[in-house]
């Protein structure tokens, strides 16, 4: 598992995937709630105990930060 800068430049990379992928649609794959909304469910709640919310807060992020809200 990767530490430090590298991992945190990796997951700006996925949850700029995510971004882009909310924009699309209401869930990660379509308009229905799959596995992928899950899996995503809990990287962003092991975000939230990390306290690394600021990935997503500040205007960066809307559809991720709207996610994690519900968690």
């Amino acid at each position: 598992m990767q530490s430090g800068p590298q991992a945190v430049d990796e997951i700006e990379v996925l949850l700029d995937a995510l971004e882009g992928a909310l924009k699309k649609n209401a869930y990660v794959a379509g308009p229905e709630y799959t596995l992928a909304d899950t899996a995503w469910t809990a990287v962003l709640w092991e975000l939230e105990q990390g306290r690394r919310e600021d990935l997503w807060e500040g205007g960066r992020r809307r559809k991720v930060a709207r996610c994690a809200v519900v968690l």
